[in-house]
């Protein structure tokens, strides 16, 4: 079986660069492994449309994002035309120290949300995980490393959808549940990802092409071109990075 290479990112390291992540400023080869043990070389249009192993969430992702990966830093790395970023509070801090720092991200993060997704808008929600193992219950309980977030998401059972073999650096885990976004029902898992606690998570619509992805200190967003991404920056202009990077 024969590894492919994912893309590099053109985006420069930086403070607001997320954790873990193998495509800012470096080629990482990987390997995508499907529930049949296959591997396929991610650049091959023969296996572009084998990249998850669910059908029918897989033919809606695909359709509205290629062959980009489910998770912020992932698909920002292949549609960097399709991506900007906001910050969760004032002067680019990361992490809430008061209540009144947590309500400003809630805040923001509602309306970055309800912009590029729609209130009550069917999305999908996909949640990456470090692991071996492709069943939910293996990583649910006490002892395990995201036991908050899973006493939790337990309730949106998700399903594996597909994963990725990094080498050395271990293996991604991709599960995917089917919900819609109401402003204020995520808000649990919005300040879980600020503190640094759960992630990465993605919501996308793939009916409209556009994701929202949280983060401790932001959120990424992609929208379905480079002209809703302008009217988006133009939207939100005082969240956002001061950075030519604009992470």
């Amino acid at each position: 079986m024969s590894n492919g290479n994912l893309p590099a990112s053109s985006l420069p390291i930086s403070s607001h660069c997320d954790r873990d992540c193998i495509c800012c400023g470096a080629e990482a080869v990987v390997r995508v492994v499907c529930m049949t043990d296959y591997s396929f070389d991610l650049c091959n249009p023969i296996f572009a449309n084998r990249l998850m192993s669910q059908p029918s969430i897989s033919a809606a992702w695909q359709a509205s994002f290629g062959k980009a990966l489910p998770a912020g830093y992932l698909c920002r790395a292949t549609l960097p035309e399709r991506w900007m970023r906001i910050h969760s509070l004032p002067e680019s801090k990361r992490y809430p120290e008061s209540e009144d720092e947590r309500r400003e991200i809630l805040r923001r993060h509602g309306a970055a949300a309800l912009y590029a997704l729609g209130e009550d808008s069917e999305c999908v929600l996909f949640i990456t995980l470090h692991g071996e193992s492709r069943n939910w219950s293996d990583y649910l309980g006490e002892g395990t490393r995201y036991s908050p977030e899973f006493l939790m998401l337990d309730r949106l059972a998700p399903e594996h959808v597909q994963s990725l073999d990094k080498g050395d650096d271990g293996v991604l885990q991709f599960f995917a549940t089917r919900q819609r976004w109401r402003t204020g029902a995520f808000d649990e898992l919005i300040l879980m990802c600020a503190d640094g606690i759960a992630g990465p998570y993605l919501f996308a619509s793939t009916e409209g092409g556009s994701a929202y992805a949280p983060y401790d200190g932001g959120a990424d967003l992609f929208f379905s071109s480079a002209d809703a991404v302008s009217k988006a920056r133009e939207k939100f202009s005082s969240w956002l990075s001061t950075t030519e990077s604009g992470l």
